[in-house]
This record gives C-alpha cells, structure tokens and sequence, in this order.
C-alpha cells in the first residue's frame, strides 16, 4: 500500500484535488448559504431601460403638459432602441464566448485524449472518456437544474425580459438553461480530459525512469498548462458574458445597484478556476521534480560543478508569463485577459 500511494499519490491528486479543494468549495458554500431561499425568490422591482424610473415619473407628473399628451404614455423610442440593441449584443456576445469555449474543449478533448491513448491504450481512454462523460453530466444537473445548487441571479431579469412587447420575439429564459448546462457540461468535460492527461504522466517511477520519460512529461506539464489557461481564461470571459448582459438591460441606477453582485459571480468562477489550476498542477509538478531528482542523483557527473541537462521544466520568464495569465483574468477587464493569454502562448 505504501509503495503503491508513493507511486500513484501525486498522480491521483492531479484528479482530485481540483474538484475537492477548488471548484467545489466555493461553489457549494455560496449555494449552501442560499438554499434557505434562493435568491431567485427575491422579488424585486426589475425595470428596463424603456421604463422610467419612479423618480422621473413623479417629475414628468408634476411638470404641466398639454391636454393632447397627458393620455400618451408610450416610451422613449431611442430608449426602446437602446433596449433592443443592449440585447442583441448580449445575445451575440455570449454565442462568441460560446463558440471560443467548444474549440478550447474540442482542442483539449483531442490532445489529452491522445496523450491518454499514448500513455495507456484505447481501452482506459475509453474508460476515462465515459467516467468523466458521467461526472459531468451529473455535476451539470446539480449545477443547473436542482436549485440547491444554482448561484445563477439573473434568472428573473431574462423571464421580464421574454415578457417585454419588443423582446419577447427573441425569447431566451430558457434557452439560457439549456445553452449553459451544455458549455458547463463541455467545460468540466474538457478539465477531466486535460488533468487525466497531467494525471498519466505524473505517476513516479524513482531511480528507475529515464530521460526520454522526464523529457516526455515536461511535454505534457507545458501543453496541458496551456490548454488549462486557455480553459480558465474562456471561462471566466463567458462568465462575464452572462453576467453583464442581463444586467445591462436594467435601467441605470439598478444596473449600477446589481453591478457587485455580477462582478462577485465573475470573481467566484475566476478563483475557483485559479485554485483549480494551483492544485492540479502543483502534485504534477512536484512528482516530475522528484523523478528528476532522482534520476540527477543516479546520473550524477564527477564534475564539482553541475552541468544544464535541460530537464528544467521552465525559464524564469516563462513562468512570470503564467503568473500574467492567472492574475488579470481576476481583476482586470476581459481585453487585458485576452491579451496576457497570447502573450503566454507566444512566449
């Protein structure tokens, strides 16, 4: 049993640990805290940007207008305008994001399958694929469909939304559910697929590995760091997506009014995302380092004086560039995110 945790530990915990200790924890409290009554039950006064608030109405009362306008109580068209564009950028926005997220998965989906397939045959790629098939699934169920776990707070906006004379000819409520529960289920789909491949090539070998296996795994710690970047940085820009596009469509106190509690969903997904990387990564890259040291101690020169092999897994800039990545993407707009992913993949 020792020796079996000593070789398959770092390997496992490549898996696990970035369920168990990044996205559920955060995730699941904020939802705990909820469930007592979910904020969807919350009924507050939504307006749209056609619709004036009370302030302006008890002004334009109180102002005299003439006899032929009193009865006229239609909207401001240029607000209706507005209205109608706001959702339609949403709208695309957040199909863009859509289509930047399926070629992510699809990519990661192929070049970690094929790492797997190289690592331990077509039959537990297949067992691989089908588990975590499965996990996601479920996880999409519990995520989306069972309120005890949905931290969503814009349900209501888009239900006012299909109601509106203008807009219900676009309705989305619950297009939104179904599109969402298929880019959450893509996305952890595609983090099982991407950890399982870091996973495979992080089990320790000891003084038995040789430099053709620590060159292959430094091959694998590289492509599926950037695939899970990648990943992270997709996500945190639909999350964003989502986020601001109900919120847009609100007149503009209650849009400023619910921006923290949009700009809070966007730091939940984006942390999670962070810790999940961190704790990943950390257990592949500690069992590489042990293996490398390991075979340097068995390797060693006679030379006083060490000599580069070239088993490191990164330059220093390299991993300042990383850190970049990981950083914007909480606290800074989505252009400076975007930009700090291709500046990584660059380098």
């Amino acid at each position: 049993m020792i020796q079996f945790m000593h070789r398959y530990a770092l390997a496992i915990a490549c898996v696990v640990a970035p369920f168990l200790f990044a996205l559920w924890p955060s995730s699941v409290t904020v939802a705990w805290l909820m469930a007592p009554g979910h904020v969807e039950r919350i009924q507050l006064d939504y307006r749209l940007r056609d619709q004036p608030v009370a302030g302006e109405q008890k002004a334009e009362q109180s102002e005299p207008a003439p006899a032929a306008a009193k009865g006229d109580a239609k909207p401001d068209p240029a607000a209706r305008f507005d209205l109608v564009a706001r959702h339609f950028a949403g709208l695309v926005n957040f199909g863009l994001t859509s289509g930047f997220l399926y070629f992510v998965r699809w990519v990661a989906f192929a070049v970690s399958g094929l790492i797997i397939y190289r690592r331990l045959g077509g039959r537990k790629l297949a067992l691989v694929v089908a588990a975590f098939f499965l996990f996601a699934a479920l996880e999409t169920w519990l995520v989306v469909f069972r309120q005890q776990r949905r931290i969503i707070v814009t349900d209501n906006i888009f239900q006012l939304v299909d109601r509106h004379d203008l807009l219900q000819h676009l309705p989305v409520a619950d297009r939104m559910v179904d599109l969402l529960a298929v880019n959450i289920f893509d996305g952890l789909l595609a983090f099982g697929m991407i950890v399982t491949a870091l996973a495979v090539g992080s089990v320790c070998r000891g003084p038995a590995v040789d430099r053709t296996d620590l060159e292959d795994r430094l091959f694998v710690i590289r492509v599926t760091l950037v695939m899970a970047s990648a990943l992270l940085v997709v996500v945190v820009l639909q999350t964003k997506a989502l986020v601001e596009w109900p919120i847009s469509l609100l007149v503009e106190p209650e849009r400023k009014a619910f921006d923290p509690a949009g700009d809070a969903i966007t730091r939940l997904w984006a942390g999670s995302a962070c810790l999940a990387l961190l704790a990943a990564f950390l257990p592949g890259i500690s069992a590489r380092y042990l293996d490398r040291r390991a075979y340097r101690l068995a390797h060693a020169s006679s030379d006083a004086r060490p000599q580069a092999d070239g088993l490191d897994i990164a330059p220093l800039s390299t991993v300042t560039a990383i850190l970049a990545v990981l950083a914007p993407v909480v606290a800074s707009p989505i252009l400076d995110a975007a930009k700090s992913l291709v500046s990584v993949v660059s380098n």
